[in-house]
This record gives structure tokens, C-alpha cells and sequence, in this order.
């Protein structure tokens, strides 16, 4: 292992070769090149020992890029990430790894704030700029998170939807009271999932919240005697779509600490809030659908009660009236609390991540830009670095210096014309690289003016060989393109006419000589040619087969 890594410090060696030991031991095999994240980190000497460490603690290539990306180099990411050595807990229980996605975690949900201007935010320069350090294995340290009580309550009126504050409730019981409040930032997700250890604050659910598709809802109990209210159970709502304008939302998991199932008391109150604010339960779920009856007997023991946002010197009023108040009390306070200082900050804190966002696509550039120039020469063109880390977008690496077009073989039937493009780029968690090519061959046909046209995609199935006739050209031609022909036909031709029509006015230059060879016809590109032959098409005299008739011979002869 010494002599595959040259300049990497014994001790990140010592952790990689027992992690490759043990990989051994348990499976036989050994998962992925033990060299290439010292290769791929470069020539500085701390960042290939940074790299290799986190190789053994089951972080590969492409999560250290990312993470480097949101926050800064690993080895001032993760202190002493460079100097551990084999048999350090954090890196054999896969720490490391754990540490790095919370990184990249962190980072996607601060990306989604500025699509979601729907909260005043607080100062939130100190997350993922460099100047901080995630503990391995835990959260973000103290102060490196805004207040997430504080910004749950500063919500304008106009930034969220009737049907969003209509799931938020207050509801006094026997045993105290729960508050049922929609999950405001990423970070309430990650505070929640590590107090009730269960998984909300990983797989995803930040990403999914912001596509719209579901809704977390986090109960937070507070006892007759305590002052602050503690978290005790996470709902997760899924989307129901009952029409073009219509949006419900359906119970699908409610989980408490370790991910335990509500008790009988909680399911109780949960089916009545679910029926207060519209909310679907279904059978086979977290919570036990029970009797009419005996539901109707529990909350007459947990004597329940709906309570507006802030409670009133009076007497609480009748249910409906105390929802309607609740309501309004709630949206005045969070139009109220959108002053102008709140929205200035709010500017300056989403103009803050816009910069933690550009700053993380450069260094992924520049990272794989470098890659190609080490000799990745298929590195090229452009890239969705959100594969890569959530909320980048695309970046632009060197241009791709295969041409567009080329020419067939020459003499006989065989000239022609080869176009071929790459339709996307594919980067592996060892940031190898893949990629997906369609390419077609235009060639002369069997029959004069005839013209063929040979597709192959990425698909084995996706093949296609066919005579281009008069009516396919003018399609291919025109503005609007026709609706193919339905059934399989239609669906295997989609994709070979679609790149076809991509390249149509793209200068041929010294491949126009092979184009006509094969239409016939003169022109810079493809377009002009195709014309031409469509033309010379309707000039041609249409000619029939001629049957000869059978003489009629006498009967009996």
C-alpha cells in the first residue's frame, strides 16, 4: 500500500489497508480502486493524506469532492481527518462518512432558501463558509445554525398558503399540551431526528418538502409544570391530488423516539386533529383506526381543546370560533414580525447563500476541469453538478473536441453522413466517468433518390434501421413537428427523429460532400439538403408497377 500511495502519510495508509482487510474478510472482494482518491485529490500532500483517511472511513471520491465543495477542504472540515490512523473509531464505524453527509445535507437545504422567501431568516453567515468545524459524527457545533424557534414564528401572511397554516394547531388535553407546527427549515428536521433518533433529518425529506410532495409536522409537547416544549412525535404528510386546483394530504408515518409507534392516547388525538384540519388516515398506517365509539370514548377521558396561537384573558371561545381566531391571530403576528429590518436581513441572508452557491459550483469547475486535464479526457461539455451536490446546477467544463459530424466510408452504397452527440454525462462515487451518446447514419439507399437512416441510442432496443420516404422529411422539416404514429413504432422512432431534427442547421463544412453523396443535393447543411431532395422528390414522375395480364386460354385445350 506504501508503494500505491507515494507521499501519503503511514497513518491514513495503516486505516486504508484495514479497511480493505476487513473488506476482504467479509466479502471476498475489495469495493472500488484503493489509489484513486489519492490520485484524485491532487499534489498537495495534506489533501491526498485527507482524502485517503476518508476513503477508509467509507467516503469516497465523490462525496469528499462534494463536501469540499459545500464547506471547505476536509482536512479543516474534519479536524485531524489527515492524522488518523488504523483502528480509530470514527473512521472504522464509518464516521467519516456520516460526518460528510451531513455536510452535503446541510448545504442542499441552505440552497433551497432562496426558492423558499417565505420566512425572515437570521444571520447565516457562519454556515458551511469555511470558518467553522463540524464535529465528526455529530451536528453542526453552537452557533453555526440560526434559531430555528425564532424563524418558525416569523412567517409573512403572503409567503404561505391558506392550507399550509391550516395544518398548524394548538390542542390542550389532559396531559398538557401539543402544539402541531409545520417544519420551517431543513435544520428543524435535523434538530427533531436527533432528538427522537429516527431518520427525518436524513433521506431526503428537506428535498422532498421543497418539491412540494410532502410536509412534515412536528408535535411538541409541553407538561402542566415545564416552561419549554420538548418534540414527541414527527408526522410526515404525502400529497393527494384531487383535481387541477386541489391539493389534500394523506398521514404516512408518524414517529416517535427510535422510531416507535404513537401510544392509543396519541393516535386518539392525532385522528382528531387529521379530521380538524382534513387531513386522510388510512388503514395499515401508524395509527390504529379505532370504532367510532371507542375513539369517542378516549377523548372524552383526554378531555381535548383547540387553542388560538396565544392565549386570551377570557375564557376560550367555541371551537370553530377559536379556530377562526387562532387563525387570524397567527397570520397577523407573522405579517407583523415582516418588518422592514426583517426584510432587509432577509435579502442580505439569501444574497449570502446565493454567494455559498457559486462559490461551491467553482470549485466543483475547477475541480473537474483539472480531472480532465490529468487525463480524463472525457470530461468535457456540460455537467449537472447537482448529481454531484444538490443545488449547484450546471456547470460548463472544456468544450467536447469530437465533431458533430463525420463522413462515411467511401465508394458504393456505404457513403454518407454520421452525426453523433452526447446526451449526458455520468460521474460514478469513484469520479469515473461515463456517458450517453445517440448517433445516426444517413446513407444512399438501394433505389435511386432512395435515402436511409440507421439510429442507435444508448439501448440495445432503442436500434433502429428505416427508409426515410417524402412525408417523414417534411415532418422532420417542419416547425411544428407532426405526432408520430402511435404503438411501438411510434416510440422507437422519437428519439433518432428528435436528433435528426437537433443537428438539421448545424454547418456541415468539409462534411457536406458526404451529405451529398448520400441526399443527392447541395448545401451547407442538413436542412438545405433535405429540402433540395424533398423538392427533387415532387418533381419525380411517380411510376407503378406493371402487371401483365394473363392471357385467357379456351376451355379444355
Amino acid at each position: 500500500m506504501l508503494r500505491l500511495l507515494p507521499g501519503v502519510a503511514p497513518g491514513p495508509v495503516a486505516a486504508l489497508t484495514a479497511c480493505l482487510r476487513e473488506q476482504w474478510r467479509a466479502g471476498g472482494h475489495i469495493r472500488g480502486e484503493a489509489s484513486r482518491p489519492a490520485q484524485l485529490a491532487g499534489r498537495a500532500r495534506i489533501r491526498r493524506d485527507a482524502w485517503t483517511a476518508a476513503r477508509a472511513g467509507d467516503a469516497h471520491p465523490a462525496l469528499c469532492l462534494a463536501a469540499e465543495a459545500a464547506a471547505g477542504p476536509l482536512h479543516t472540515l474534519v479536524s485531524s481527518l489527515a492524522q488518523m490512523n488504523a483502528g480509530d473509531a470514527r473512521l472504522t464505524d464509518g464516521l467519516a462518512g456520516l460526518a460528510l453527509n451531513e455536510v452535503c445535507d446541510l448545504f442542499s437545504g441552505v440552497a433551497a432558501l432562496p426558492a423558499e422567501q417565505d420566512l425572515p431568516l437570521g444571520d447565516v453567515s457562519g454556515l458551511l463558509t469555511g470558518r467553522g468545524q463540524l464535529r465528526l459524527g455529530l451536528q453542526a457545533p453552537e452557533g453555526t445554525v440560526p434559531d430555528t424557534a425564532q424563524s418558525a414564528q416569523e412567517d409573512p401572511e403572503a409567503g404561505r398558503s391558506a392550507a399550509a397554516l391550516a395544518l398548524e394547531r394548538i390542542l390542550s388535553w389532559s396531559g398538557g399540551v401539543w402544539s402541531l407546527q409545520l417544519a420551517r427549515h431543513p435544520q428543524d428536521l435535523v434538530t427533531d431526528g436527533r432528538l427522537l433518533a429516527h431518520c427525518v433529518g436524513w433521506g431526503g425529506y428537506a428535498q422532498a418538502v421543497r418539491a412540494g410532495s410532502s410536509r412534515i409536522v412536528r408535535v411538541l409537547a409541553r407538561g402542566a409544570e415545564e416552561d419549554a416544549a420538548v418534540a414527541v412525535l414527527t408526522l410526515e404528510l404525502q400529497a393527494l391530488h384531487g383535481g387541477p386546483d386541489r391539493l389534500g394530504w394523506q398521514l404516512a408515518q408518524a414517529k416517535g423516539l427510535n422510531n416507535r409507534r404513537p401510544v392509543p392516547e396519541e393516535a386518539a388525538l392525532l385522528t382528531l386533529w387529521a379530521r380538524e384540519v382534513g387531513v386522510k388516515v388510512t388503514a395499515g398506517g401508524d395509527i390504529n383506526l379505532r370504532s367510532p365509539a371507542a375513539l369517542q370514548a378516549s377523548l372524552t377521558r383526554l378531555a381535548p381543546c383547540w387553542l388560538p396561537a396565544v392565549l386570551p384573558a377570557r375564557p376560550p371561545a367555541p371551537v370553530s370560533d377559536g379556530v377562526r381566531r387562532a387563525t387570524a391571530h397567527l397570520a397577523a403576528s407573522r405579517a407583523a414580525a415582516w418588518t422592514p429590518a426583517a426584510t432587509r436581513q432577509h435579502r442580505e441572508s439569501l444574497r449570502r447563500v446565493a454567494l455559498l452557491v457559486g462559490r461551491a459550483r467553482n470549485h466543483i469547475q475547477a475541480e473537474l476541469t483539472r480531472l480532465h486535464e490529468e487525463g480524463e479526457p472525457r470530461l468535457v461539455g456540460s455537467y449537472d453538478a447537482g448529481d454531484l451536490l444538490t443545488g449547484t446546477g450546471r456547470v460548463e467544463l472544456p468544450a467536447d473536441p469530437r465533431p458533430l459530424f463525420e463522413a462515411l466510408g467511401a465508394g458504393g452504397a456505404g457513403v454518407g453522413l454520421r452525426a453523433q452527440r452526447r446526451v449526458e454525462l455520468f460521474l460514478n462515487r469513484l469520479l469515473e466517468v461515463d456517458e450517453h451518446r445517440e448517433i445516426f447514419e444517413l446513407r444512399r439507399g438501394r433505389h435511386p433518390g432512395e435515402l436511409r437512416l440507421t439510429f442507435e441510442g444508448r439501448w440495445r432496443a432503442s436500434r433502429l434501421d428505416l427508409s426515410l420516404e417524402p412525408a417523414t422529411i417534411a415532418d422532420l422539416l417542419a416547425p411544428v413537428p407532426a405526432l408520430l404514429p402511435p404503438g411501438r413504432a411510434g416510440r422507437r422512432r422519437e428519439p433518432a427523429f428528435a436528433l435528426v431534427r437537433a443537428v438539421l442547421d448545424e454547418p456541415l463544412g468539409d462534411c457536406a460532400p458526404a451529405a451529398t453523396a448520400a441526399t443527392g443535393q447541395g448545401g451547407e447543411t442538413l436542412r438545405i439538403q433535405l429540402q433540395a431532395w424533398l423538392s427533387a422528390q415532387s418533381r419525380r414522375p411517380q411510376t407503378h408497377r406493371r402487371t401483365r395480364a394473363r392471357r385467357a386460354r379456351p376451355v379444355g385445350a
